[in-house]
């Protein structure tokens, strides 16, 4: 008989000086870049140790009192490098913080809670709205510049010409009005509202707010529907939050959405008219 060649078997241990195989790695995630945190000396200067992909991890009243005594020199300062803003530790019913300031002194990360939907999670939600809801949203030209830059001066002037298919809560013979509120620094804030008209499925307001913007870059626009209630408080029907660099020249469709939720209501909208001028520095 012929016996089988065995076949030649390498040893089952590996050899020490062998490298171990890599490990494996997920693309997605290995795209992504992540953050150091380094803690802040309260200097209004980047320390020359300063590295890029670090960043600073401030307490909301921290950077709130930096940037009120010394707004331009934390701007310069933050035009270069990261810092992250998270609320304050008193905050024990997960209630937000107002990130329009922190965002126009400069703040890159402003950390809110999501526990529940508020007017600071919708802000939030609106500035992102400027990228599609998809990455990060580029600080306007003035906030990245490491000189000390003044942020230009606009005029605004937004006229709320009618509504379309507006929710009726109260009935179709509700009287409607709309609140109209810019929101940023607080030179750029102030409140207007439309007189009330009986006339949810086409209301035409024709009213005109005029503003002048010292930081448009990052303001916003708070368009809230309400209706008329004989006692108690008025409805609230619907909104529009929208940042003013969204804002396009001419007549435009602005849609509307549930005050809870954000859920987008079908068919419901505002027409108005915007011009945005610059102003002589």
């Amino acid at each position: 008989s012929q016996a089988a060649a065995v076949p030649n078997r390498r040893p089952s241990v590996r050899s020490s000086d062998a490298p171990p195989p890599p490990p494996p790695v997920a693309p997605a995630l290995s795209r992504l870049i992540g953050l150091e945190i380094v803690p802040w000396d309260g200097r209004l200067t980047v320390p020359d140790e300063h590295q890029a992909g670090q960043t600073f991890n401030l307490a909301e009243n921290t950077m709130r009192d930096i940037a009120k005594n010394a707004l331009q020199a934390t701007r310069r300062t933050l035009g270069g490098t990261f810092v992250r803003v998270y609320p304050m530790g008193t905050r024990v019913l997960s209630d937000n913080l107002d990130p329009v300031p922190l965002w126009a002194a400069g703040a890159q990360i402003v950390c809110l809670n999501y526990q529940h939907e508020d007017r600071q999670t919708r802000l939030n939600e609106a500035l992102f709205r400027l990228n599609g809801g998809c990455g990060y949203v580029l600080k306007p030209p003035y906030l990245r510049a490491a000189d000390n830059v003044r942020p230009p001066v606009f005029e605004l002037a937004f006229t709320l010409l009618s509504g379309f298919n507006v929710p009726a809560p109260l009935g179709p013979a509700s009287s409607v009005y709309v609140k109209l509120r810019l929101q940023g620094v607080e030179e750029d804030s102030l409140e207007r509202r439309t007189p009330a008209v009986a006339d949810c499925w086409n209301p035409i307001w024709n009213f005109r707010l005029d503003a002048r913007l010292t930081c448009a870059g990052v303001a916003f626009l708070r368009l809230r529907v309400k209706a008329v209630r004989v006692v108690g408080t008025d409805a609230k029907v619907a909104e529009a939050i929208v940042p003013v660099g969204a804002l396009r020249p001419g007549v435009r469709c602005i849609p509307l959405t549930a005050v809870k939720g954000s859920r987008p209501i079908p068919g419901a909208a505002l027409f108005a008219r915007t011009e945005l001028r610059p102003l002589p520095a």
